[in-house]
């Protein structure tokens, strides 16, 4: 066997050893920050330098079915820590994965903080509402919610992006021509004044 044979065969033995290590264990076990990147470049040698040699291609087979199997163990692992919010040693990791975990946290705990942002809302709009009052601020700009019950027909004379209404609720978008039932105080209080509707009798 030729010695870039060898180097080869011995990079192969290097990644089986890792990959049955993170295999027989739970915990993610640590690898060197650069050793994605060398896999990668040697594979990359091996794929150019290959003269269709029938032991080099097993070889590249072989090595990227374990390269790709040791990847998956170690991301699985990857995002258990991140789910049950662990406490993980980037020291471990490879500068991809380090990148990744950052990514992840940041992802979990905008997830994290989610529900107790939409359960603020409420608060947070009745605080503004009780503080418009509070302030001596026109009654009539807070709509209750029972004002809009009553719905009217409307067709729309022009197009009309999306937007918020004074009951917090999302409408449109609306395109020219489109026939739409909708309440009837956002129809007379918004709508008309700006010529997008005409009520429909």
């Amino acid at each position: 066997m030729s010695n870039k044979q060898w180097n080869y065969t011995d990079v192969y033995s290097n990644l089986y050893s890792k990959w049955k290590r993170e295999r027989s264990s739970d915990v993610i076990q640590p690898l060197e920050y650069n050793f994605y990147t060398q896999i990668w470049d040697i594979l990359n040698s091996i794929i150019q330098n290959s003269h269709e040699d029938v032991i080099e291609r097993t070889i590249i087979s072989r090595v990227s079915f374990l390269f790709e199997n040791l990847k998956n163990l170690r991301w699985t692992k990857l995002n258990n820590y991140i789910i049950r919010d662990l406490n993980l040693e980037t020291s471990l990791l490879t500068s991809q994965e380090t990148e990744a975990i950052k990514i992840l946290k940041g992802l979990n705990d905008w997830y994290r903080k989610l529900p107790n942002q939409i359960e603020q809302i409420p608060f947070l709009t009745s605080t503004a509402l009780k503080s418009n009052l509070d302030s001596g601020k026109e009654k009539s700009r807070i709509i209750s919610t029972n004002q809009f019950n009553e719905k009217v027909e409307v067709k729309f004379l022009k197009q009309l992006a999306q937007f918020l209404g004074p009951d917090l609720n999302s409408y449109g978008p609306f395109e020219k021509d489109t026939i739409s039932i909708l309440p009837k105080k956002l129809v007379q209080d918004i709508l008309l004044p700006k010529n997008v509707v005409r009520i429909i009798e």
